[in-house]
C-alpha cells in the first residue's frame, strides 16, 4: 500500500497546490485586480486629461502668437502715425513761426511807415506856418496896391463865372 499512499499524497499535494493557485487567483481577481484596473483607469483618464490640456495649451499658444503679431503690427502702425504726427506738428510749428515773423515784419514796416508819416506831418507843421507867412508877406507885397487887388478880384470873378456856366 505504500505505492498508493505516495500516489494519494501526490494527488493531494497537486490538489492543494491547485487550491492554493485557485485561492491566489481568486484573491488577486477579487481584491488586487480591481485596484490595479482602477489605478490604470485613473492613469488613462489622467493621460487623456493631460493630452486635452496640452491641446488646449497649444491652441492658446497659437492664439497668443497671432495676438502678439497683431499687436506688433498695431504698434508699428501707431509708431508710423506718431512719427507722421510729429512731422506734421513740426511743419505746422514752422509755418506758424514763418507767419509770426511775417506779421512782425509787417508790423515793423507799418510802424516805420507811421513814423515816417508822423515825421512828415511834424515837418509840415513846422514848414506850413512859415510858408504861409512867407506867401502872405509876398502876396501883401504884390497886391499892396489897389489896382493889383482889383485885377486879381476880377480874374477870380471871371474864373468863377466860367465855372458856373
Amino acid at each position: 500500500m505504500f505505492v498508493h499512499e505516495d500516489l494519494i499524497t501526490i494527488i493531494f499535494r497537486l490538489a492543494n497546490f491547485g487550491l492554493l493557485i485557485f485561492a491566489c487567483v481568486y484573491i488577486f481577481k477579487r481584491y488586487v485586480l480591481p485596484s490595479i484596473l482602477e489605478h490604470m483607469h485613473q492613469e488613462r483618464d489622467e493621460q487623456q486629461r493631460i493630452k486635452e490640456q496640452h491641446k488646449e495649451l497649444d491652441k492658446q499658444e497659437k492664439q497668443l502668437l497671432v495676438s502678439a503679431k497683431e499687436q506688433e503690427a498695431l504698434v508699428r502702425l501707431l509708431k508710423e502715425r506718431i512719427m507722421r504726427w510729429v512731422q506734421e506738428e513740426h511743419r505746422a510749428t514752422q509755418r506758424r513761426e514763418l507767419a509770426k515773423e511775417k506779421i512782425i515784419m509787417h508790423y515793423n514796416e507799418r510802424v516805420v511807415h507811421q513814423e515816417q508819416i508822423m515825421m512828415q506831418q511834424k515837418r509840415l507843421a513846422l514848414i506850413v506856418p512859415q510858408a504861409i507867412d512867407t506867401v502872405q508877406k509876398s502876396l501883401e507885397g504884390m497886391y499892396s496896391s489897389e489896382n493889383a487887388q482889383q485885377k486879381y478880384m476880377l480874374a477870380i470873378v471871371k474864373q468863377l463865372s466860367k465855372e458856373v456856366r
